[in-house]
């Protein structure tokens, strides 16, 4: 019996033996995994000019969360955002026994600010299945992830470059984009905002609605967008009933509304340390007014030249003071402007100097806005700029409370905005 019972006590221990020996070869070891991720864009809006942006390569992924879950049992084991500078995550420890769903999602982080691009009702924020099933080698590795082509990834790309360029001093803020949508424009809700995009393929019609939101949110949350009156008297130039260009003749408030957008976005995708390098995709404008928009019309209108002076032009057309120069021949003038105008304005306040002239930031430019009460500006009527309530004249106000008297006065007589 003695020697039976060492019989199993030697197999015993032997069988405990393989176990341990076998023991590390069945359990697999963690590896450090570092995920860049990066968006899918296809855009059409780009110009040769531009600084930011200028080709349909990927972009950086600024800011996503990046979600990785494992697949065999749903477990989420990480969900954050990424880094705006790089768009790559933290290193996260990964079992290399295990396969793993790596997620981009259009919830990006950016200079404190929140960037979220949903669908067509925005009840859902779009992502995109970069890695469905990841095993990460033994050593662990910097793992490139993609998105797939989407519209939400030409909106992500563009919206977080905009905010990771130039925040204008924006911090704790939402800006929400809600894709293929019947047209772009800015939506206001019970003290949120959203842009409706249509043309998710050009960052400039992006920038511009983003534009629209900025404004708002310097403004905190009250702009009274929503309810803009763009027909003015045409007097030669556009006047769109329902809808606008850059040269159409409208009221003020309207075109202030509207040039700041625009201004927006030329800064977003510009470098605003040159006076002259800045132009804005935005075709179809007929400039010379003669009822024909063709070749002889700038698509990409410079900030510093004008629509009409660039090479190949038949005759150029003064830079400064659209309105003024076309629209002007009859009619009325008090409290009207065009979107070109004041984009123009807004470009040279914030990046020419000299002559004890400062430029303003981003932020600057947003204390004045807000200091100025934009919802409290006359939508229509004729009131001059010496009158409470036209928007050149508060606005003016709002920079002479603010000590910018000199800046603004420099250029918003030259530009034409001073009506």
């Amino acid at each position: 019996m003695m020697r039976l019972l060492r019989g199993f006590a030697l197999i015993r221990a032997f069988g405990l033996l393989i176990l341990f020996l076998l023991g590390p070869a069945a359990h697999a070891s963690s590896a450090s995994v570092i995920f860049c991720a990066s968006y899918q864009v296809a855009y059409t809006g780009n110009t040769a000019h531009d600084d930011y942006i200028t080709s349909n390569g990927d972009q950086l992924a600024r800011g996503a969360k990046i979600k990785v879950t494992r697949n065999s049992d749903s477990s989420v084991i990480s969900n954050a955002y990424s880094n705006s500078a790089t768009g790559c995550s933290s290193s996260i420890t990964l079992d290399t026994g295990e396969s793993y769903t790596v997620k981009i999602i259009a919830d990006a982080l950016i200079n404190g600010n929140t960037i979220q691009v949903k669908n067509t009702d925005g009840t859902a924020i779009w992502s995109s299945t970069a890695l469905g099933s990841y095993t990460p080698p033994s050593g662990g590795e910097n793992k490139a992830i993609v998105t797939g082509t989407h519209a939400a990834w030409n909106v992500a790309a563009a919206a977080g470059w905009a905010i990771y360029h130039q925040p204008g001093g924006l911090t704790s803020q939402t800006l929400t984009f809600w894709t293929g949508e019947a047209g772009n424009d800015f939506q206001e809700n019970a003290g949120d905002q959203y842009s409706d995009i249509h043309n998710d393929e050009d960052k400039y019609k992006v920038g511009h609605e983003m534009g629209h939101q900025m404004s708002f949110l310097f403004n905190g949350k009250t702009a009274d967008t929503n309810t803009l009156n763009y027909g003015a008297d045409a007097n030669g130039c556009p006047a769109l009933a329902g809808g606008h260009d850059l040269n159409s003749k409208e009221y003020q408030k309207a075109a202030a509304m509207e040039g700041f957008a625009s201004f927006y976005a030329e800064l977003a995708f510009n470098d605003d340390s040159s006076n002259s390098d800045c132009y804005y995709h935005h075709s179809g404008e007929d400039w010379n007014l003669d009822s024909v928009v063709n070749s002889s019309d700038a698509s990409d209108p410079s900030c510093d030249l004008g629509p009409y002076a660039y090479p190949g032009a038949t005759s150029p057309i003064d830079p400064y003071d659209y309105l003024g120069d076309y629209c002007l021949t009859s009619g009325v003038s008090n409290n009207r402007a065009t979107q070109y105008d004041y984009m123009r304005f807004l470009w040279d306040l914030h990046v020419k100097s000299g002559g004890g002239v400062v430029p303003l930031t981003l932020s600057e430019i947003g204390d004045v806005w807000d200091a100025s009460d934009p919802e409290g500006w006359d939508k229509t009527g004729s009131a001059s700029n010496t009158t409470a309530g036209n928007p050149a004249y508060e606005l003016r106000q709002a920079a002479v409370g603010l000590s910018y008297t000199t800046s603004w006065d420099n250029w918003d007589d030259l530009d034409g905005v001073q009506r």
